[in-house]
């Protein structure tokens, strides 16, 4: 590999750049006059990286933000745009559908999602998480200016299959952004951001179309995509998935994210596992070894488990329905849908930021988190179940809103706990990287397709 002057002058330049940052000039100390305090500082600085580098990975929050604003398109929206959006007369328009129509326009987003999960670990690997990004931005700014003026039900079938399709591609690709570009000190901060940014895409998308409407909504949509492809241009790719294309490319897009005198020991690893990767994989009987292997196939097998009883928990008919809490007063004013999806947005959002604070680095382990979480998820469940089979019928809501409001602010407590979180450390934890990229496209696929059918066939909108 032939590397240019012009990448040595890089690091010299950053040497200085280091000295000053940290307070400590050490071209002028010898190894006699260093002090321990000062090695301590140059070893603390080299661990963290760049900050503001490192932060702008957090570019990839406005995807998410984006991803927020499709699952968004949810009570009290879509319910808004049926009654209000359609003109004539034709029989599949949208005004005229069925609850069972509607339920289909909800889980088809998440049918979406499911069909992109493959093409966007494929093309993952191909032309890179950045360009993948932005050609679904592009795709998606489409897609919203045919929803602003759609007027027919199959029409808008196919957009919002479509918008699931480009949008489930910011997860991906954030996700594997956040995770070569990001030391572990500064993880805490953009998956905060991460995180958090599609709740708020959520929320504000639902108080944007109870007030708005539909039209004004997919403005606003399309003006963040087109503000996410401009950040998107200015940032560098995944080092890691440069490396097989260009090593010269890739080492200084890591120096640009964590800083160039903080990336030898990170170089050493993404050559070698690069190497490892390139070496076994290519071989399709040690491929066929791996995936049979017992340990593979016990922690594959243990995290369908935990997706399973994740998505059987409820927690996306959350997300996507939207089910207000004001329910006798949804169809009367729209003002207590909007107060009810503000009440769910706030909840979700700050329960989301403290457990994305508390989870980076991991305190106590991946097992302890997971049990605590799903057997409080079981109680909170159950006592809601009671509540809603045996006082709910003879209590006005009116009046009596705090049972509600509690089970439902314990239930997202207990959710964040562990269970949305830690299956993906799990799953990291007990794969080897060459099968890693594998198990996990159909970990996703696996998800996604649960959690359709959870929204298709397990909640009645007549109930809602």
């Amino acid at each position: 590999m032939q590397i240019d002057d012009s990448f040595y002058d890089i690091y010299l330049s950053d040497w200085d750049f280091t000295r000053q940052s940290i307070g400590v000039n050490f071209g002028t100390l010898s190894p006699y006059t260093t002090t321990e305090a000062d090695l301590i500082k140059k070893l603390t600085k080299a661990k963290r990286g760049r900050f503001i580098t490192q932060m702008y990975a957090g570019v990839c929050a406005i995807g998410t933000y984006s991803f927020g604003m499709v699952v968004g398109w949810s009570s009290p929206i879509t319910y808004e745009m049926l009654l209000t959006s359609s003109e004539g007369e034709n029989a599949t328009s949208i005004e005229n559908i069925e609850d069972d129509h509607y339920a289909w326009i909800i889980s088809i987003t998440a049918l979406g999602c499911c069909m992109g999960i493959f093409p966007a670990f494929l093309l993952l690997e191909q032309i890179g998480p950045r360009l993948y990004m932005i050609l679904a931005n592009f795709l998606l700014i489409i897609l919203w200016g045919v929803m602003a003026i759609v007027t027919t039900y199959s029409i808008f079938m196919v957009v919002r299959l479509m918008t699931g399709f480009a949008a489930v591609s910011f997860l991906i690709c954030g996700e594997t952004i956040l995770t070569d570009c990001t030391t572990k000190y500064y993880m805490r901060y953009t998956m905060m951001m991460f995180n958090s940014s599609m709740v708020l895409g959520i929320v504000i998308t639902y108080v944007m179309g109870g007030l708005w409407g539909k039209s004004k909504t997919c403005t606003i949509c399309c003006s963040v995509c087109a503000f996410h492809i401009l950040l998107l241009y200015f940032a560098k790719d995944s080092p890691v998935i440069l490396y097989a294309r260009n090593p010269v490319e890739a080492i200084k897009a890591l120096a640009w994210y964590l800083g160039k005198t903080n990336i030898q020991l990170k170089v050493k690893q993404i050559k070698k596992q690069h190497e490892r990767r390139r070496l076994e994989s290519s071989s399709d009987l040690y491929k066929k070894y791996l995936l049979s292997s017992k340990a593979v196939l016990k922690g594959t097998l243990t995290v369908f488990g935990l997706i399973f009883f994740e998505v059987s928990s409820g927690y996306y008919a959350l997300l996507f329905y939207n089910v207000s809490l004001f329910r006798e007063f949804q169809h009367k004013d729209s003002q207590y849908k909007v107060l009810g999806s503000i009440y769910f947005g706030v909840c979700l959002w700050i329960v989301t930021v403290i457990s994305s604070y508390i989870h980076y680095p991991i305190p106590c382990g991946v097992k302890k988190p997971l049990m605590i979480s799903s057997i409080l998820i079981t109680f909170n469940l159950a006592a809601s179940a009671l509540y809603l089979t045996f006082m709910e019928p003879s209590i006005d809501s009116r009046t009596h809103l705090m049972v509600p409001v509690i089970l439902f602010g314990t239930f997202i407590i207990c959710f964040e706990a562990g269970l949305s979180f830690y299956p993906k450390v799990f799953l990291k934890d007990v794969l080897p990287d060459q099968v890693y990229p594998l198990i996990r496209s159909l970990i996703t696929f696996f998800h996604w397709l649960m959690i359709f059918f959870m929204l298709r066939f397990f909640f009645p909108v007549g109930r809602i």
